[in-house]
């Protein structure tokens, strides 16, 4: 159960400005939590709860480990994987391939 709603954003660098105003994506670029780093996902999730969403920047290390990290998150706890984007430029498939086989 989520004990807040929020959407969750995980860039070293971007934020959602950067990115969601230049796209034709209709999610809001403002209202977001940003995490830098694997360890401020796993806190902020931990504290908040699963965000409605998460928007993920594939380019960087932590981000699998993150995600590997969430999946069994939601596992041990019976909690359904959020919503999610990549917003990546590089489209990460093995990422993107290990959540979806997660998700069956």
């Amino acid at each position: 159960m989520n004990k807040l709603k929020y959407r969750l954003f995980l860039d070293k660098i971007k934020n959602p400005e950067n990115y969601f105003h230049l796209t034709k994506n209709k999610i809001y670029f403002n209202d977001w939590s940003i995490v830098r780093n694997h360890y401020e996902f796993i806190n902020c999730i931990e504290v908040f709860g699963i965000p409605e969403i998460i928007s993920f920047n594939t380019e960087f290390d932590d981000t699998y480990e993150s995600i590997k990290w969430l999946c069994n998150h939601c596992l041990e706890n019976k909690i359904k994987f959020p919503f999610y984007v990549i917003h990546s430029q590089k489209k990460n498939n093995d990422i993107d391939n290990y959540i979806q086989n997660f998700k069956l």
